[in-house]
C-alpha cells in the first residue's frame, strides 16, 4: 500500500481506513506493507499511522530502525511473561513427573512387582518397566526383547497355559491371570503370578495388553514350607498314635499273659 498520493486534507480519513482495515484482517494470517514518504509527512502524521500498524519500519541516514508500539510492546512483552511462565510450569511439571518415575521404579523394586504392554498387531512390547525385566532374567538398559524370549524363559510345562490365557484375553476382552515358573539364566527358578488387561480401540477391537508380574517365590516357597511342615506334623501325629496303640496293645497282652500263668 503506497501513500505517496495522498494530499494533506485526505489524511484523518486514511488513517480511519487503517484502523478500521487493520481490525477486519487482525485475525488472518496475512502480511501487508504500507510506505509512508517520511520528508512530505509530518511527525504527528507518522505517529496517527503507526498506531494502526503492528510495526514501524523507518530508514534514517541510509540504516533502518525498528520502532514499535505500545500495544505491541505490551502484546510481546505479555508473550514473553506467558513464555516464561509456562517454561517455569513445563519445568515444575517435569520434575514431578520425574520424581513420580522414580516413586514408581522403588515401588515396582521394593514390591517385585514389574508392568508391561504388548502390541497386539506387532507381537511386540510397547514397554515393559525395569522391574519386569528384572523379573525374567534381562538387564533394564537392553532394547526390549522379542516376547517370544519371554516366553521361551517359562518353564515348559507352564507355557501352554499361559498361552491359552494371553488369548482368552485377546479373543473374550477379558481380564486374566496367570502362575508360572521362569528358568533364569542361571538356571534357577522363579514363581511370577501375572495379570493381564485388555486396551480397546474406538471400534471395539484389542490393540494392546497390559499386564502385571509379580514375584511370588517366597510365597510359593513358604507355602512349600508349611505344606511340609503340616505333613510331617500329620506324620509325626500318625507314629505318635501308633506308639500308643502298640504301647496299650503291649499292655494289654502282658496281662492276659500273667493272667493265664
Amino acid at each position: 500500500e503506497d501513500e505517496t498520493w495522498l494530499k494533506v486534507y485526505d489524511w484523518r480519513a486514511v488513517c480511519d481506513f487503517e484502523e478500521a482495515f487493520h481490525e477486519r484482517v487482525l485475525a488472518r494470517r496475512i502480511l501487508i506493507m504500507c510506505a509512508y514518504p517520511i520528508a512530505q509527512r509530518g511527525a504527528g502524521e507518522l505517529l496517527d499511522s503507526a498506531r494502526a500498524h503492528h510495526l514501524v519500519l523507518a530508514r534514517r541516514r541510509g540504516s533502518w530502525d525498528v520502532l514499535e508500539t505500545p500495544t505491541l510492546k505490551g502484546t510481546k512483552a505479555e508473550i514473553q511473561r506467558t513464555n516464561e511462565e509456562l517454561e517455569r510450569r513445563v519445568a515444575e511439571r517435569t520434575k514431578q513427573l520425574a520424581r513420580s518415575a522414580q516413586y514408581l521404579i522403588a515401588g515396582e523394586r521394593l514390591s517385585h512387582t514389574g508392568s508391561f504392554g504388548v502390541d497386539v498387531t506387532t507381537d511386540r512390547f510397547n514397554y515393559a518397566s525395569a522391574e519386569s525385566l528384572r523379573l525374567f532374567g534381562f538387564k533394564s538398559g537392553d532394547a526390549l526383547p522379542p516376547r517370544s524370549d519371554v516366553m521361551a524363559r517359562m518353564h515348559p510345562d507352564d507355557r501352554p497355559g499361559v498361552e491359552a490365557d494371553i488369548q482368552a484375553t485377546i479373543a473374550e476382552k477379558r481380564d486374566t491371570e496367570s502362575e508360572f515358573r521362569v528358568i533364569l539364566p542361571d538356571g534357577k527358578t522363579r514363581y511370577l503370578h501375572s495379570t493381564r488387561h485388555p486396551v480397546l480401540d474406538d471400534a471395539g477391537n484389542v490393540i494392546e495388553l497390559l499386564g502385571t508380574a509379580v514375584d511370588v517365590t517366597e510365597r510359593k516357597r513358604a507355602a512349600d514350607r508349611l505344606a511340609r511342615a503340616r505333613r510331617s506334623a500329620r506324620e509325626k501325629a500318625l507314629e505318635a498314635r501308633f506308639a500308643a496303640a502298640l504301647e496299650e496293645r503291649t499292655r494289654l497282652a502282658r496281662e492276659i499273659h500273667d493272667s493265664l500263668l
